[in-house]
């Protein structure tokens, strides 16, 4: 689904919006990529935290929220304060927005940004397999 909807999207904007395709296509599929990994990863990490689907379907928009708030999404970054905005930068979402930009704009992304993005991928999945129970 992700790949579906990120397709979809690069069409519509290529298309509908007359803007230009991603001008560094590996740093953006690497990007994205990560990106998924990571949020799905935060994800697997909610399901075997919650005790139930109904407390989990309330974890999730509790985390994503601030997530997309730290990403920019409400309050551009640039407007933040200084110490708000550098958390921003180094957020799941933060940094997925990030690394996707500069690989559309042609430039590479930050490898600090996919370390992260790696990094949460691989703890989230380790922990929710560690901690994931059957009940």
């Amino acid at each position: 689904m992700g790949v579906a909807g990120a397709v979809v999207t690069a069409l519509g904007v290529r298309l509908l919006l007359d803007q230009p395709a991603p001008a560094n296509v590996p740093g953006f599929v690497l990007a994205f990529l990560l990106g998924v990994a990571c949020l799905f990863a935060i994800g697997l990490l909610i399901a075997a935290l919650a005790p139930s689907a109904r407390s989990a379907q309330s974890i999730g928009p509790t985390l994503f929220f601030p997530l997309l708030f730290l990403a920019g999404a409400w309050l551009p970054r640039d407007q933040m304060p200084t110490g708000l905005a550098r958390v921003g930068e180094y957020s799941p979402l933060g940094a997925t927005v990030d690394t996707i930009s500069a690989a559309w704009a042609g430039q590479n992304p930050a490898v600090s940004q996919l370390l992260v993005l790696a990094g949460t991928a691989v703890l989230g999945c380790l922990l929710a397999t560690r901690l994931f129970r059957w009940e």
